[in-house]
């Protein structure tokens, strides 16, 4: 029988991962509109070529703002999960999406920003920290999807 304490403890990790899984809904979204906003700027002319890249700049700030929390929700996960126990329902719903992060969504990010290095080298000094952000969360991930992993053993 889980006391008043257990339940209010999963209830934070409820919270936390309904909040990653909206958070994963809106990194979809934009990865989408940023691989679409670098094929239309690679094929457009000078003068789209401006319009066109001022609305990858406005996307990659919106994505920017998605992984700063992405990143503080994962680390909080990072640090409480290997200090109190939660049900492992809730635990393996939380991996899971880790997961998609780590596997698929940044996985994504990075290689569409390489894309556009390749396209404007002269971004490549901005987005550079932006590449070692997506690294940092992916150790982040992986630390929390493979701690999951030892305890199961």
């Amino acid at each position: 029988m889980s006391t008043g304490k257990d339940s209010s403890k999963d209830y934070r990790y409820v919270e936390v991962r309904d909040e990653l899984n909206e958070l994963a809904n809106l990194y979809i979204d934009l990865v989408k509109k940023f691989r679409r906003s670098i094929k239309r700027l690679s094929r457009e002319s000078s003068r789209d070529d401006i319009d066109d890249l001022s609305g990858v700049v406005k996307i990659i700030e919106k994505i920017r703002m998605l992984r700063s929390r992405l990143r503080f929700l994962l680390e909080y996960l990072e640090k409480s999960l290997s200090r109190e126990k939660i049900g492992s329902e809730i635990r393996e719903d939380l991996v899971i999406i880790v997961s998609f992060f780590e596997l698929s969504a940044l996985r994504d990010e990075k290689s569409t920003l390489n894309r556009l290095i390749k396209l404007r080298p002269e971004l490549e000094e901005e987005l550079e920290k932006d590449l070692r952000d997506i690294e940092y969360i992916q150790g982040i991930a992986t630390r929390i999807y493979v701690s999951k992993d030892s305890r199961d053993i």
